[in-house]
């Protein structure tokens, strides 16, 4: 007497490692909205370093930290660090316009707040990256026969 067959369970597939290329519109698109977003941005960002007392030579950088991460979070797909750098690029804008019109004046938080950028930028970017991460280990180590001189062998 046979056992009866178990019907075979489908095999799922797991996500693709690429996802299928995007049409050439969707591409200009997203460039599009990625280049302009950030040309206009850099003004405020630029200036709202100027407003907390960045120097005129330095002041410009803060445009390009916060738009590294921008860059570097929507490359890397994740979410939550896209979610961060754009609030950081729009409370930038925020700050900048209130700055500029004398809604608020450069206060203590404000200061702190925009001299703790560049150094939030580098460790998410970095992050981002995969920098850091060494490959696991399992302690055991194997050591390969010369094969090239067969008397090693012997």
């Amino acid at each position: 007497m046979s056992r009866p067959q178990r019907p075979a369970t489908p095999k799922v597939a797991g996500p693709s490692p690429c996802p299928p290329p995007l049409p050439w519109t969707n591409r200009l698109l997203l460039t599009l909205a990625l280049v302009a977003g950030i040309a206009v941005t850099a003004v405020g960002e630029w200036e709202l370093a100027r407003q907390v007392g960045i120097s005129r030579m330095v002041a410009p950088l803060l445009a390009v930290v916060i738009d590294v991460y921008v860059i570097a979070a929507v490359r890397a797909g994740q979410g939550r660090d896209v979610a961060t750098a754009l609030a950081m690029m729009g409370g930038a804008q925020v700050a900048a316009h209130l700055l500029s019109t004398g809604h608020i004046g450069a206060s203590v938080v404000l200061v702190a707040a925009v001299s703790l950028v560049a150094p939030v930028v580098i460790w998410r970017v970095h992050a981002l990256a995969g920098i850091g991460k060494a490959p696991v280990s399992t302690g055991a180590t194997t050591v390969a026969p010369n094969m090239t001189r067969p008397s090693v062998l012997l």
